[in-house]
């Protein structure tokens, strides 16, 4: 069997639920690689893979003290919670995703393909487990589209297709093509052109330095003002007369 933390041993299992099934399913695979196949040898080896809270828990399961792997597999199984991993979504989490998708904008192939990967998370896995049925898949993948991309991919498929049915939801992969269609990146008008915005740029600086010109011109030719003398300043020359009169 691998050593613990090589490469093809299992990664250590500390009781996350979401690990159990894959943990036990890896195990079983370096059993039969090695050909380990007698029961008190697959319980006991299973140890070194585990934590020690989780060897603790295994060490005191009855079919790991009278060995007995499929039993001990079972309720190791049971005892990690593998159940809940099977069941992690639900339909109002596809409702909820689309409901907040269809608020959203989604003007470029990347934020429909980010759309798309959640919505095959979720819906997908519904759709593995026959949780919802595949109308229900295709309805809910096209309600999640925001209303303007719906208008546009509708019109791209009744192109495609004039007597498409539309009393069905629209299929999956046939909405898939057409938005990668409407949003394709090599569009001829994808780009941003920015010489409109700087003649306007330089029109507003040679505005704005004209009115700059004009306005320092207008101080050039302003007329002087004439300063009104006060009393003291009066007084001060009318003292300096007097004295040079006298000299």
């Amino acid at each position: 069997m691998p050593i613990p933390g090589t490469r093809y041993a299992p990664k250590k299992f500390k009781g996350d639920y979401t690990r159990v099934r894959d943990f036990v399913l890896h195990y079983e695979r370096i059993c039969h690689a090695n050909n380990v196949t007698a029961d008190d040898e697959k319980c006991s080896s299973i140890l070194q893979y585990c934590s020690t809270y989780v060897r603790e828990i295994i060490e005191g399961m009855k079919h790991f003290i009278t060995p007995s792997w499929n039993s001990l597999k079972d309720k190791i199984l049971q005892y990690f919670d593998a159940a809940k991993a099977e069941a992690k979504f639900k339909e109002h989490h596809l409702k909820q995703l689309v409901d907040a998708s269809h608020k959203k904008k989604m003007g470029s192939l990347d934020d429909f393909k980010s759309y798309m990967r959640k919505y095959v998370r979720v819906g997908g896995w519904l759709l593995a487990k026959s949780k919802i049925t595949q109308d229900v898949f295709n309805r809910f993948f096209w309600k999640g589209l925001p209303k303007t991309l719906r208008h546009r991919v509708e019109n791209r498929l009744l192109q495609r297709d004039p007597t498409l049915d539309l009393s069905q939801p629209f299929v999956f992969d046939d909405v898939v093509k057409a938005v990668e269609h409407v949003l394709r990146r090599d569009r001829f008008d994808d780009e941003d052109f920015d010489s409109d915005d700087s003649d306007s740029d330089s029109d507003s600086e040679n505005s704005s330095s004209s009115s700059d010109d004009s306005s320092d011109s207008d101080k050039e030719e302003e007329p002087p003002r004439y300063i009104r003398k006060t009393t003291k300043q009066k007084k001060e020359k009318k003292r300096t007369s007097e004295t040079e009169k006298e000299r």
